[in-house]
């Protein structure tokens, strides 16, 4: 009977007339890791770097006790988050799931575990809402294994916790966004956020669509076609997303504001409305 391969593991090399360094052997090879024998931390680190490039998840697995939820996490973020528009928000969801359910199995994932993970995140100030998004990516992965490496016997139920409710009364009013815009004027390394706030103020559109904003027409995101008052909240050709992103018509205060900024516009920062820059030797124009 063969003898088990041990894996990938450290190995002290002794060479004669010359000082001891490590190196990992794995299946009858050797690879230097530039580490003297006294560098012993180091040499483990090199060896943990080498076992994440190294390592594949399986994808041949039916049965649910042997599959695990971080190869499961793995394979969905390597394979579908970068086709999609939400590739660091979905590493971010899948961190703490990863920390939770990292040793546990596809057959782990039923009720009971569902709601202690809520209570686990709970009891670290995060809100339930925040716990149902990280589940929501869990649940998003094992389909995503599901259509692409099944079928499996029984697709595991992840339970979300309640949604809440939406607050459709919040809105801000003019006293509360001149209370932000003077406390966004303050310091010049925030100046930059009284011009977000205003497009968001006026138009309704979202932080991260009003940060890609540009002057003329692009596919990285949205542009302010002054020529006819009309903001474009998406890019040229973006694919349609759940959050619709509707062109509309720029409101009459806010068209002065453009006009302005684009007046005034800083030479380093051709493109967008929204930047960091500001001319040195130009006073801040007015965001009010």
């Amino acid at each position: 009977m063969p003898r088990r391969a041990k894996g990938p593991r450290l190995y002290l090399r002794r060479r004669r007339g010359r000082d001891s360094v490590w190196v990992i052997r794995d299946q009858g090879s050797e690879l230097a890791t530039g580490c003297g024998e006294g560098s012993r931390a180091e040499a483990e680190e090199s060896l943990a770097r080498y076992i994440t490039t190294k390592y594949r998840p399986p994808t041949t697995e039916r049965r649910l006790e042997r599959i695990a939820v971080a190869d499961v996490l793995t394979i969905y973020l390597d394979e579908h988050a970068p086709k999609t528009q939400s590739e660091a928000w979905l590493g971010f969801m899948a961190d703490p799931i990863i920390d939770w359910w990292g040793g546990k199995t596809l057959a782990d994932v039923h009720l009971r575990h569902c709601q202690q993970y809520v209570s686990w995140r709970t009891e670290q100030r995060v809100g339930d809402q925040t716990a149902r998004h990280e589940l929501k990516t869990l649940r998003s992965a094992i389909n995503y294994y599901h259509r692409a490496y099944g079928p499996l016997p029984a697709v595991p139920a992840v339970t979300l916790p309640p949604k809440a409710e939406p607050r459709e009364d919040y809105f801000l009013t003019r006293e509360q966004v001149a209370q932000r815009l003077r406390v966004a004027r303050r310091r010049s390394q925030s100046r930059h956020i009284c011009r977000q706030i205003l497009i968001g103020f006026y138009s309704g559109t979202r932080p991260g669509a009003t940060l890609r904003l540009h002057w003329h027409e692009n596919t990285v995101g949205g542009w302010a076609d002054l020529d006819n008052a009309i903001l474009h909240r998406a890019a040229r050709g973006a694919p349609r997303s759940r959050p619709r992103q509707p062109k509309s018509r720029i409101h009459a205060r806010l068209f002065a504001h453009l006009l302005r900024w684009k007046r005034h516009h800083p030479a380093q920062c051709p493109t967008l409305p929204v930047h960091h820059l500001a001319p040195p030797h130009m006073p801040t124009p007015p965001y009010s």
